[in-house]
């Protein structure tokens, strides 16, 4: 995806490495340890960016193969040393990596968020075809009821993007590109993984923490630090998980 290609030479520094980007990071990788029973799973990456999951999870000795859609991002993952892969989640799984049987599929921070429902019930089924019979698919989506968004904007002055995740979709503006986005409702995404996996748990990651967006709240490391610990109780009691800038789906591969 040639939008997000421009990116690259930013993500890291506006994203990856800020207070606010690493605290909700942590906040997933909490989850994520509930799925990973054993040291040595195979795990099928989409939408990993310049591959900092795929890193945490090859370090927890899991074997890791990372895509992105972004040639770009695939190259940085590659000079990072992962075994990274082109794939848009639009198209089928590429041959090279039908080959593997995956134990968990792990899709972070919205990369979901880009395709329609169709192209999810499309995807659900590409990957019943590659993992095994007990794996867990964990994707991390936008969530839908967001204080601080609501609170952003509306000091703004900008009163048609209040509600903007109650939309079923909407366009954000990336790399200069102004590419779709569609806030999946739980509903949405039941069915359209309905025919192969079973949800099974949502968390919310970010009740209490702003939005990765509102940069300039980088520089209150403290305040986001105290944040963070109820964040860590929110998201370990799976409370209000749609009320979280973001939201944890977690899936079982059905019998």
């Amino acid at each position: 995806m040639q939008a997000f290609d421009h990116e690259v030479p930013y993500y890291d520094r506006q994203f990856t490495d800020a207070p606010i980007g690493r605290l909700q990071r942590k906040l997933v990788w909490q989850v994520l340890k509930h799925y990973l029973p054993d040291p040595t799973m195979q795990v099928l990456e989409t939408n990993a960016g310049t591959g900092p999951d795929a890193l945490w999870l090859q370090q927890a000795g899991h074997r890791v193969i990372p895509t992105d859609a972004s040639s770009a991002m695939v190259e940085r993952m590659r000079k990072k040393g992962l075994d990274a892969h082109i794939w848009d989640i639009n198209d089928t799984v590429p041959v090279e990596l039908r080959q593997q049987r995956y134990d968990l599929v792990f899709s972070n921070f919205s990369g979901w968020n880009c395709v329609d429902e169709q192209a999810l019930s499309a995807l659900s089924d590409e990957l019943a075809e590659c993992t095994t019979d007990k794996a867990v698919v964990v994707t991390v989506l936008f969530g839908r009821w967001v204080v601080w968004e609501y609170l952003y904007f509306f000091f703004r002055l900008q009163w048609k993007q209040i509600f903007r995740r109650l939309r079923k979709q909407t366009d954000a503006f990336v790399g200069g590109t102004t590419i779709p986005v569609w806030y999946h409702r739980k509903r949405d995404m039941q069915t359209a993984f309905d025919a192969h996996f079973d949800l099974i748990a949502r968390y919310p990651v970010g009740s209490f923490l702003p939005p990765t967006y509102l940069q300039p709240l980088n520089r209150f490391r403290g305040l986001l630090k105290f944040l963070f610990l109820f964040d860590t109780l929110m998201t370990r009691w799976r409370i209000c998980p749609d009320t979280a800038d973001h939201t944890v789906y977690v899936f079982r591969r059905k019998p």
